[in-house]
């Protein structure tokens, strides 16, 4: 695999400057048509009892479907995760990025803390959510980049902020795509992950799937519906996710285009403290998300956009 000098700069990406530009208008004008969860309702106690006693040996595809439909549940029984995301993408077999995600997070309070980063291109956001406000922040690296951090802040109700902060990265949408799993769901194996004891499992997923978590608008999840992928999920003894990876892989206007995703979960049950920044100003209204997450959900949808 070669990598591009710049990793944002492939020609192909320069022609469609104007599509991307367009796009991400589109995106902020869209309607969020869900909160970004963290803090839900846990399911009923009797969806739960599958769960309770989950073993470690392969069982029938019905019995697949239903662990991994309900991973999220048991993740969210521990009362708090942390995450390590990676996203790979690729164009003619040249890396044109890659982008890491590191966080950890709390189901009962719904407070979390996530950093953004993308190294080769020196730039990074980062994100905390603390009772009904979420603090967000860009950053650069690099000769004449201005020092620390400029924090904003906005209530968490204002979904045009919430909501374009989720991307195919964020494991809330992993959750999301997980709890709709199809019913070919097909266990392949155990695998030790740091130290626990594994069952891996397989499906078949699309683009437009993950589009749905992050509350894309319909017509884009209709149209990305034909991007299929394999999603590979290894779930716990107490059925709980301890790795996940996508991949997607199809033709557009870069001919071929591969998107790789891996989320590492880690720390179940640790204590998560997210603390409030020391300086921020009020987000006005025309300030939204950063450049660098919003970024992320464009190149989702370039990567496989038709001609």
């Amino acid at each position: 695999m070669k990598k591009c000098d710049d990793p944002w700069r492939l020609p192909e990406l320069q022609r469609l400057g104007t599509q991307f530009r367009e796009l991400e208008t589109d995106e902020s004008r869209a309607p969020a048509s869900r909160r970004y969860r963290i803090a839900r309702r846990l399911a009923p106690v009797a969806v739960g009892v599958a769960l309770a006693g989950a073993t470690l040996e392969l069982v029938a595809p019905a019995g697949a479907r239903l662990r991994v439909n309900q991973a999220p549940v048991a993740a969210e029984r521990s009362g708090s995760v942390a995450f390590s995301s990676v996203l790979e993408a690729e164009v003619h077999g040249t890396s044109i990025g890659q982008l890491n995600e590191q966080g950890e997070l709390d189901f009962s309070t719904g407070n979390y803390a996530t950093v953004l980063t993308n190294d080769r291109a020196g730039v990074s956001s980062a994100r905390r959510r603390i009772g009904p406000i979420v603090y967000f922040s860009g950053q650069r690296k690099g000769a004449g980049a201005p020092s620390g951090r400029r924090w904003l802040a906005s209530p968490a109700s204002n979904q045009s902020v919430t909501q374009l902060g989720a991307s195919i990265v964020d494991p809330q949408v992993v959750f999301d795509v997980l709890e709709r799993a199809p019913s070919h769901v097909a266990p392949v194996g155990h695998a030790l992950l740091d130290g626990h004891a594994t069952t891996q499992y397989r499906l078949r997923t699309t683009l437009g799937s993950f589009l749905e978590g992050e509350g894309a608008r319909p017509s884009e999840i209709r149209v990305y519906r034909g991007v299929s992928g394999t999603l590979e999920v290894w779930l716990d003894s107490q059925g709980r996710p301890r790795r996940v990876e996508a991949l997607f892989e199809g033709h557009s206007h870069f001919s071929r285009a591969r998107l790789h995703v891996t989320i590492a979960f880690f720390g179940y049950g640790s204590k998560v403290q997210v603390r409030a920044p020391m300086n921020w100003t009020p987000a006005h209204a025309s300030q939204r998300t950063s450049g660098l997450e919003a970024g992320v959900r464009v190149l989702e949808r370039l990567l496989f956009a038709s001609p």
